[in-house]
């Protein structure tokens, strides 16, 4: 490799890494969350269990809030643990909603925000977990609707459980989506994607006079 296509590489890849930085810092972004739900569904508060989906990051992009639904939007009766897990059963990140209205309500669910953000790469399947007690309950089936985040996919059949007192990786599978367990995702302020698209144009400009 010539010298000249060495710098060229590394400078790319220098800004990569800087795009990178300016998608994962959570200053730099506002927050949409992973799915969002409308119409009836069917709503259970049985044994403790853990319950969640499974799904695919179709891009890179920063989880910077995991969430829990509140049913009725006026708090919730219990503390609620919620992990993301690899499909290996690895915790990756994990946070627990306080019980009663304190945790902001955006939608239908409540979010705490992540001690740092985590990167969900492309490409990967990941595991969305929350545990309930049976007294908060959890959401799924029915004529519910699940619209996901277009960084996202899911399977025809996402749904994922197991029952047990306390959040663990659920490796039992169910045809429908429990929509009990959320997330946020970073987006960045237009002011980054420009300064993006900029320092990338500065790259490719810089090669095409070399190869001049």
């Amino acid at each position: 490799m010539s010298l000249t296509l060495l710098r060229q590489v590394r400078l790319a890849a220098a800004m990569a890494c800087w795009a990178a930085t300016l998608v994962a810092t959570p200053a730099l972004a506002q927050s949409a969350p992973a799915y969002t739900i409308s119409g009836s569904s069917f709503y259970a508060g049985d044994s403790p269990v853990s319950v969640g989906f499974i799904f695919t990051a179709t891009q890179d992009v920063a989880l910077t809030a995991l969430g829990y639904h509140d049913h009725q939007q006026n708090g919730l009766a219990n503390p609620h643990d919620i992990g993301l897990f690899s499909t290996s059963g690895t915790l990756l990140a994990s946070a627990t909603i306080a019980a009663g209205t304190g945790a902001p309500l955006i939608g239908e669910y409540r979010y705490v925000n992540l001690g740092s953000a985590f990167m969900l790469q492309s490409g990967t399947q990941y595991v969305l977990a929350a545990h309930t007690d049976g007294v908060d309950g959890y959401r799924y089936g029915g004529a519910l609707t699940v619209s996901l985040d277009p960084r996202l996919t899911a399977p025809a059949s996402p749904g994922r459980y197991l029952y047990g007192p306390n959040l663990a990786y659920p490796a039992l599978s169910f045809f429908d989506f429990y929509a009990t367990p959320n997330m946020l995702l970073a987006v960045p302020e237009p002011g980054a994607w420009a300064m993006m698209v900029v320092g990338l144009a500065v790259v490719g400009g810089m090669a095409r006079r070399r190869r001049g």
